[in-house]
């Protein structure tokens, strides 16, 4: 119970007035809808690249629209630690222990259910030789845990400076005052990511020449480095033998991998001659170096964060400004870098390119659900994201658990588990589940109707995962990790 403090007697003799109560921040819905926006093109390019590959990871150098979905989860992460702490006293340390104490632990959760979704052939099946250690919620939890810690012990100078009298100009000086520790966070990271792929030269192999600054995927440091810090056989699938089917890198897309590509189909007559590291390079695009921008990346988006903890909620044009300012320098920043070819946009690697347009990305992203919901009020319009976005967690593991798909695998006739709705329904069957990579994708869905059947299939699901999410918040039920 909060019990006002009044003055003591006033030597005017006026009545003293009770200090007002602390007013509770409400829920940012913005951030849930850019949340759930996040989730549903996770599982709209999962289900529907295969068959629409523009809007599949690049195969290599580029961006496409899968490319932002782990990018934007980072930068979400980041957003949500700046309001997490922004009560914190930073003044005591029993409370940034206790603090620091729950950021572990939430680490420790998120990184061992990632090991659980994605360490294995799947959720149920698991070889210990070839358990994959890192991967998508793994690298979340370590961009969270990096984020937390920074922020927890951030330098306590420079306090919340939203004072009744401030200028805006004083306001936003503020705000990058008070993220000075984030800015040496992201400098550092970056640093130390430039330093590997600049500084490391890798052996010539897999036939081709490589030079230092040489980027290609048999002739970039980061698979070295992660090699070395993991091993092979706890990299990405399918090199080191977990999951030789189904579990392609993204450069086997390449046209010297690929004869449809950007699209996977039949290798080429000559790729095993001439492009051996099509099928051997071993890599992990969610490996520990690109783990150090996709960490700056989430400091970025505390630094967006700390923009709705500065500014009062008045102050909509403040804020909007802010972070348009920041998307618009980014992005410039990053496509220039890009265009020049010095520094290509790329999402295995994580380049300094890919961060700056991903996280000036992520901040006009924000500022469009936050025009929406909280400018002009369309709540109803953005409900179905903020449903997701609330229990963003469980929609991300239930999606890719195939939680539908193995409750329709159980019905099936004919005396063959083969012939079950799960194998009829799904998109795989159109070029047919059981047959080998080379002949699931020697065809393509080059029928244009088959395309439409993954399409339609696909929103389906989408929209099933909606309704879920809506009952969920209709019994409030939030799970958070």
């Amino acid at each position: 119970m909060n019990v006002p403090l009044c003055r003591p007697e006033n030597p005017d003799g006026l009545q003293s007035k009770a200090a007002p109560a602390p007013r509770k921040r409400r829920r940012v819905q913005a951030l849930d809808a850019f949340r759930g926006m996040t989730v549903m093109n996770m599982i709209l390019v999962d289900n529907a690249g295969g068959a629409y590959p523009v809007i599949d990871h690049s195969p290599w150098n580029g961006v496409s629209l899968a490319d932002m979905t782990m990018p934007m989860f980072d930068f979400i992460v980041g957003c949500s630690v700046a309001l997490a702490f922004s009560k914190l006293d930073k003044t005591k340390s029993e409370a940034k222990w206790v603090a620091l104490r729950k950021a572990w632990w939430r680490f420790v959760k998120l990184f061992l259910l990632g090991i659980w979704n994605q360490g294995g052939y799947n959720m149920f099946q698991y070889d210990m030789t070839h358990l994959r250690i890192m991967g998508i919620l793994q690298r979340v939890a370590v961009c969270y845990l990096i984020a937390a810690v920074i922020e927890i012990y951030g330098d306590t100078c420079c306090m919340s400076s939203r004072k009744t009298g401030n200028t805006v100009s004083s306001t936003h000086a503020a705000v990058f005052k008070r993220s000075v520790n984030h800015w040496v966070g992201i400098v550092a990271l970056c640093s130390i990511w430039t330093c590997i792929m600049y500084g490391v030269t890798t052996p010539s192999e897999y036939n081709e020449t490589c030079v230092r600054g040489k980027f290609t995927p048999a002739c970039n440091p980061q698979r070295l480095v992660d090699a070395a810090l993991f091993g092979v056989d706890h990299m990405y699938f399918p090199t080191n033998g977990g999951n030789a089917d189904g579990r392609g890198m993204t450069f086997n897309r390449l046209p010297q991998c690929s004869s449809c590509s950007p699209g996977l189909c039949l290798e080429p007559r000559n790729m095993t001659a001439l492009n051996p590291w099509c099928g051997k390079v071993p890599f992990d695009p969610e490996g520990i170096v690109s783990q150090l921008t996709a960490a700056a990346g989430t400091l970025t988006g505390v630094y967006i964060g700390k923009v709705l903890v500065e500014f009062n909620e008045e102050t909509h044009r403040q804020r909007m400004n802010h972070w348009l300012v920041f998307a618009f320098s980014f992005i410039s920043l990053g496509i220039a870098l890009h265009a020049t070819a010095w520094m290509p946009l790329n999402t295995d690697l994580f380049s300094l390119s890919f961060l700056l347009v991903t996280s000036g990305t992520g901040a006009a992203l924000l500022s469009f659900w936050y025009l929406l919901i909280d400018v002009w009020q369309f709540k109803k319009v953005a409900a179905p994201f903020i449903w997701v976005g609330k229990n963003a967690v469980v929609m991300y593991i239930a999606a890719e658990a195939g939680i539908i798909q193995w409750c329709l695998s159980i019905f099936y006739w004919d005396g063959d588990t083969k012939n079950n709705l799960s194998n009829i329904l799904w998109p795989g069957s159109v070029w047919g589940v059981e047959s080998s990579l080379n002949e699931r994708f020697e065809n393509t869905l080059k029928d244009p109707h088959d395309k439409l059947y993954v399409l339609v299939w696909t929103l389906g699901y989408i929209l099933i995962w909606v309704g879920v999410a809506w009952w969920m918040d209709r019994q409030k039920w939030y799970i958070s990790i």
